[in-house]
C-alpha cells in the first residue's frame, strides 16, 4: 500500500534552492554583502542594493527581508558619512558625488528645489525620479538636522528597496510553483535587470 503525504507535508510551499555557489546568499555573508552595498551605494557605488535582495528573493523571502534590513542600516552610515562632511565642505562632497557614474549635476539642481517645496518629502520622489540617495544626502544639511534626516532616510529607502522586493517575491513564488529550474530563475533575474539599467542609463 502506497504511503500518502501527510496534510502538513501537502501544505508545504515548494523550495527553489540557490546552486552551490550562491548558498553564501543565505548565510551571513549575505547579509554582510548587502549591509556593504548599502554603504558603498548611499555613497560611491552607482549599481543598487536592489539586485542582491531581490536574488536572495527567489531562493529565500525572509533571508531577503533581512538583507533589506542591512541594505537600509548601510544606506544610513553613507547618509551620516556625506551628511556630516557636507556640512563641512559642501563644494568638496558634491564633487565627490558626481564622479559616481550617472549621477548629473542637474540633479542637484533638482533636488535642492524638492526640499525647497516639498521640505523632507523630497526624499520620497528620489526613486521615481531616478535620483540616487546620495544626492538627497549631500543637499540635506541645508534643509534639516541630521537626526530628522536619518528617520526620514528609513521609510524612503525601504519604500525604494519594497518595489523591486515585491517583484521579484512574486517571480520566485511562480517559479516555485511551476517547479522551474534554478538556473532559469537566476537568468531571468539577469536580464531583468539588465533592460532596468539599459533602460535608465539611456534615459537619465
Amino acid at each position: 500500500m502506497t504511503e500518502q503525504p501527510d496534510a502538513e507535508e501537502q501544505s508545504r510551499a515548494p523550495v527553489l534552492s540557490p546552486p552551490k555557489g550562491l548558498k553564501w546568499l543565505l548565510g551571513r555573508p549575505g547579509l554582510v554583502t548587502a549591509f556593504a552595498w548599502g554603504v558603498a551605494e548611499g555613497s560611491v557605488f552607482f549599481l543598487i542594493p536592489d539586485i542582491i535582495i531581490t536574488l536572495t528573493a527567489l531562493f529565500s523571502l525572509k533571508r531577503s527581508l533581512l538583507q533589506m534590513g542591512c541594505v537600509v542600516a548601510g544606506s544610513l552610515v553613507a547618509g551620516i558619512f556625506l551628511y556630516q562632511w557636507s556640512q563641512v565642505n559642501y563644494v568638496a562632497a558634491k564633487s565627490m558625488v558626481l564622479k559616481v557614474p550617472f549621477v548629473r549635476g542637474s540633479m542637484f539642481d533638482e533636488t535642492q528645489r524638492e526640499f525647497q517645496i516639498s521640505g523632507l518629502w523630497a526624499l520620497y520622489a528620489g526613486p521615481t525620479r531616478g535620483i540616487p540617495y546620495k544626492v538627497y544626502a549631500v543637499q540635506a544639511p541645508a534643509f534639516c538636522a541630521l537626526p530628522v534626516f536619518l528617520l526620514a532616510s528609513i521609510p524612503a529607502r525601504l519604500e525604494r528597496l519594497a518595489i523591486s522586493w515585491v517583484v521579484f517575491a512574486c517571480v520566485g513564488y511562480v517559479f516555485r510553483k511551476r517547479k522551474a529550474r534554478r538556473w532559469t530563475a537566476i537568468l531571468f533575474h539577469g536580464v531583468y535587470w539588465i533592460i532596468v539599467y539599459v533602460g535608465y542609463w539611456t534615459t537619465i
